[in-house]
């Protein structure tokens, strides 16, 4: 259990995100599944980068790690990874259906990466390219 922010985040979580932390590696070392429902602007995308750095650094998970997010988020998801765990790989699987291909072998095929941040459209149209990893954690 965390009482101050990891080690491996480059900057300072709040005392309610270090005890949302706390909740979801709880969840996970009982292998249960959960719903961080926090309102809006509390941190929810931080908590989860957070619990994967987590699973990478205390339990030796360096993935592969799915986060399937609104369209709208993709990018903020990819700025968070860099800004709080900046060697951590991740890739947005988005773009047209070349660009997606691109990453998808240049990147994913060579394993090039520790999480994919992607849409649920993109879930969907790209499943079976997806459905070939065997993700560590998926976070919805």
């Amino acid at each position: 259990q965390f009482t101050e922010s990891p080690i491996y985040i480059n900057g300072d979580l709040r005392p309610y995100q270090i005890q949302g932390l706390n909740w979801m590696i709880n969840l996970y070392n009982n292998n249960l599944s959960g719903i961080l429902a926090d309102e809006m602007g509390l941190g929810k995308t931080l908590q989860t980068v957070s619990f994967l750095g987590y699973l990478r650094y205390f339990k030796h998970k360096k993935g592969p790690f799915l986060i399937i997010t609104p369209k709208s988020t993709l990018n903020n998801w990819q700025r968070e990874f860099n800004k709080w765990t900046p060697d951590v790989k991740c890739i947005v699987l988005q773009g047209d259906k070349t660009e997606r291909a691109d990453l998808i072998n240049q990147r994913m095929m060579t394993k090039d990466f520790d999480v994919v941040v992607a849409s649920y459209e993109v879930v969907i149209i790209e499943k079976m390219h997806l459905k070939k990893f065997n993700w560590e954690y998926i976070a919805i």
